[in-house]
């Protein structure tokens, strides 16, 4: 028998026996890692995903860290941690996470060796590692090269480094003040732009511990001679777009790309020679305590700057997931192509899919595939692939373009919607909806009265629903259905029109959503009603999916973070207790016969079992796999207890973080014997308003819960 605890003032008191929730399952993949920063702080590795995420790494190997941001850059000083994603800045604050460094908008960050700079827009501040900041300049006391003052000229600074020396370099961008500068306090500016093309367009402006300043133009890069106090060009670099320079083990290095091919090169004098690239096309660059790390597309490497690399990505899971239904598997579409799993997504095998292949709707004997400008269809599960374009003719001016395929019976239908609004002769227009009578071999336009749009051609159509006697079209111009036997199209009385993000045909039930609002009609589409009993108020829909009778909805509260998964009952939205990690960025939502999976940007794909996860008093727990419960209430205005289960004896750390990464209570920490479950307690009315992430770590083991604490 299990039992659990609840936590009163100091005590541990014994209660009755409980279960647990369901939770959403992370697979083991699909490989691949995508990064944007790295650095090492601390004895420990930080890694920020691509698109979002933060990933740390020990000796004891990768963690996900719940970071409700998009980091991006990541830089490390002799004390500190700093991330900055193009617009805000962070540190880390060990324990409390990641909090602002600065409060508001930040244009340009310039990290040295002993100083932070930061511009947001004319105004530069200058701090070092305590982060107490001081106006440095506002742009004025410009002065020319032969030290003539410019009046109240001012610089449009787009970017500043400061030199060991104390001096800063600024490149302006105005068209009076336009070039490179140099002040040595920060408030008078010599111009220094001898060497320049006369007309500059600075892209990176980089200085080096030993005072080396470099200029990367958008096809050259130039060093700035003390001397001769003007701009060189440097060699070894035609053809290439610079992006960013990093110092690393003594040596600079440049990141950028060549003939549109990503490339490092690093400098030797003024010569800079081409590095041989890790196994992926690297993205970023950035300085490792031994050498240099390459954030590819599929990883994180470090090598000492000459060429050899060693991937430290190995077991973690930062890949990007767009799930789409085939067989009994799913496949997604990876940096390298399509991969394909059949074990619920633990193992992945890469699949000869066509290169363009953009979307996948397998209808069982058949699957048709879509591109930008081509459809395919597969009779043998997508082992091989034909083109299939007959008779979709949009002329030269047009592209193919299916935004929704549909299957009724034996007609298979195709929505069109091109982008190009050009009409061509021929008469041919942008959309319409195409239908196959012979499994997608060839197509035909399919009836008459069909809505067009401003520009006179047939509105385009982004989704399509096949119920038992219709098919129903969203369009530019509203929603319209046809007969399965019929030639004309009927215009809809719908609620909306413009912005509908889902449409599915149900047992019986056709589901609209738009970005707010959600509504049902029970007699195809000709009257509406407003269907969001269950759902919490004030929530936006993310995605919207379907599979035979089961529908499955994705929501996210508006403007805030946290995601719900829901399903679709009789009389309204049923919770299905799944937990679904609030700093994800969710891609889409594939209901498969056994399982909902989720595709995420950077944390790879998740899966939810309907049927129900074993609790660890019940036969057939998977080994390893630790529970906490979902907390309840939630949201909660006073107390809100979780239950644990861990699957072996452990010290398990249960630890209250916000949506910043900021660790806000611990509330548990100590052993927990295997197979027994704990209640914790978590007192909501000592804590501000807002959503929470409660972390339990133990072992080899995690598992992460939400909650929201209202007033």
């Amino acid at each position: 028998m299990r039992f659990h605890y609840l936590w009163f003032g100091l005590g541990l008191f014994l209660l009755s026996p409980v279960s647990t929730a369901q939770s959403l399952q992370q697979t083991a993949g699909p490989p691949g890692a995508q990064f944007f920063g790295a650095a090492e702080h601390d004895g420990r590795l930080f890694a920020a995903g691509r698109y979002g995420g933060l990933f740390t790494r020990e000796a004891g190997g990768w963690a996900t860290e719940p970071v409700g941001l998009r980091l991006g850059t990541l830089y490390a000083t002799s004390e500190r941690l700093f991330a900055y994603n193009a617009s805000e800045l962070f540190r880390y604050d060990d324990p409390e996470g990641w909090v602002p460094a600065w409060d508001g908008y930040v244009s340009h960050l310039w990290v040295g060796a002993d100083s932070l700079l930061v511009l947001v827009n004319d105004t530069l501040y200058v701090s070092g590692d305590d982060l107490d900041w001081r106006m440095a300049l506002r742009g004025r006391g410009v002065l020319d090269g032969s030290g003539t003052p410019l009046g109240e000229a001012l610089l449009v600074l787009f970017e500043v480094v400061q030199a060991p020396d104390g001096a800063f370099w600024a490149a302006s961008m105005s068209a009076s003040t336009s070039g490179m500068y140099r002040s040595e306090d920060g408030e008078a500016w010599v111009h220094l732009s001898d060497g320049l093309p006369i007309f500059s367009f600075p892209r990176t402006l980089f200085v080096s511990t030993a005072g080396d300043v470099l200029l990367a133009e958008s096809s050259a890069v130039y060093a700035f001679d003390e001397t001769a106090e003007t701009w060189v060009a440097q060699q070894g670099l035609a053809q290439v777009t610079p992006i960013r320079f990093v110092e690393a083990g003594g040596a600079l290095f440049l990141h950028g790309y060549a003939s549109g091919a990503p490339a490092i090169y690093r400098r030797d004098g003024a010569n800079w020679t081409e590095v041989v690239q890790p196994e992926s096309d690297v993205i970023a660059l950035a300085p490792s305590p031994d050498g240099l790390f390459a954030l590819g597309l599929d990883g994180l490497y470090e090598g000492p700057g000459d060429g050899t690399w060693t991937p430290l990505h190995d077991g973690v899971v930062a890949s990007s997931a767009q799930p789409y239904r085939i067989g009994e598997g799913v496949a997604v579409r990876g940096t390298d192509g399509w991969l394909r799993s059949d074990d619920e997504g633990e193992t992945w095998v890469p699949q000869a899919y066509p290169p363009d292949l953009g979307q996948i709707y397998d209808f069982g004997d058949v699957v048709i595939g879509t591109a930008s400008d081509n459809v395919y269809r597969s009779t043998d599960g997508g082992a091989s692939w034909q083109l299939a374009n007959a008779g979709i003719n949009v002329g030269p001016f047009h592209k193919r373009s299916l935004r929704d395929v549909e299957r009724h019976g034996g007609m298979i239908y195709g929505g069109l919607y091109s982008s190009r609004a050009i009409k061509h002769q021929g008469g041919e227009t942008v959309g319409g909806v195409y239908r196959s009578t012979d499994g997608g071999q060839s197509w035909a336009l399919l009836g008459s009265n069909f809505p067009i749009n401003s520009n006179g051609f047939r509105a385009g159509v982004t989704l399509l629903a096949a119920t038992d006697a219709h098919l129903i079209a969203a369009t530019q111009e509203g929603l319209v259905r046809i007969p399965h036997d019929g030639e004309s199209w009927e215009a809809l009385d719908a609620p909306v029109t413009t912005a509908l993000f889902g449409l599915e045909a149900v047992g019986g039930r056709v589901v609209l959503m738009t970005f707010d609002e959600i509504f049902v009609s029970s007699d195809d589409g000709a009257t509406w009603a407003p269907f969001t009993e269950g759902l919490p108020a004030g929530s936006y829909r993310r995605f919207l999916a379907s599979h035979g009778d089961e529908a499955y909805l994705l929501i996210s509260p508006l403007l805030d973070p946290v995601a719900g998964l829901y399903r679709l009952g009789a009389d309204g939205w049923e919770d299905t207790g799944a937990v679904v990690p609030d700093w994800l960025s969710w891609l889409r939502l594939v209901v498969q016969e056994d399982y909902v999976y989720l595709g995420s940007a950077n944390h790879g794909l998740w899966r939810y079992d309907p049927a129900g996860i074993p609790t660890a008093e019940e036969p057939g727990l998977a080994p390893g796999r630790p529970l906490l419960g979902a907390p309840r209430p939630n949201p909660a205005t006073g107390a809100a207890e979780f239950v644990l289960a861990w699957p072996e004896a452990a010290h398990v750390e249960v630890t209250l973080f916000d949506l910043l990464g900021r660790r806000v209570a611990v509330l548990h920490d100590g052993e927990v014997a295997a197979g027994t479950s704990l209640t914790l307690r978590l007192d909501g009315r000592r804590l501000p308003p807002g959503h929470y992430l409660v972390r339990a770590t133990g072992g080899e083991h995690r598992a992460t819960q939400r909650v929201t604490v209202v007033r």
